[in-house]
């Protein structure tokens, strides 16, 4: 399977489930405390050797229940991310494989969590293979017609 093949489809398949998702009167985006409440797009960075990674849009989509996909664009290859959500003393938590260009992990994302707006997730990140430290991932939801402050720029 070519990699543009992969692109396109990972596309079609996260566009359409949103579309569902927007369509559905009974979606879960509609119940606060929901899986829903990640659906949507946002914008991330994470920790890359101590420093904040480029601005990347992560388009997340709901799949069955309490999971959920999602992907960014990227060089090379299109970031995929998979889990699972659910309520914790945190906040809500949504967990699971991410999956990269050259690397994988796992990923733990807490929204609305202490101190924190419900349009922002803060959360961290492990390489397979990599070291065991876990690196924040954070990121503030993509609003038309606002501009967020965010610790990072785009690439060019």
């Amino acid at each position: 399977m070519s990699a543009r093949f992969r692109t396109v489809f990972a596309v079609l398949m996260i566009g359409g489930a949103l579309f569902a998702a927007a369509a559905s009167p009974g979606s879960a985006a509609g119940r606060p405390g929901s899986p829903g409440d990640f659906v949507g797009t946002w914008i991330t960075w994470w920790e890359v050797e101590g420093e904040n990674s480029a601005c990347r849009r992560l388009l997340v989509a709901p799949e069955n229940g309490s999971r959920l996909d999602g992907m960014w664009s990227a060089p090379g290859w299109n970031g995929l991310v998979h889990g699972t959500v659910g309520q914790t003393g945190e906040g809500l938590v949504w967990h699971g494989e991410w999956r990269g260009a050259s690397s994988a992990g796992r990923f733990r994302l807490v929204l609305g969590g202490a101190g924190s707006a419900s349009d922002r997730f803060q959360g961290t990140y492990t390489t397979t293979g990599g070291s065991a430290r876990a690196l924040a991932w954070n990121g503030v939801r993509e609003v038309p017609g606002r501009t967020p402050r965010v610790p990072c720029g785009w690439e060019e």
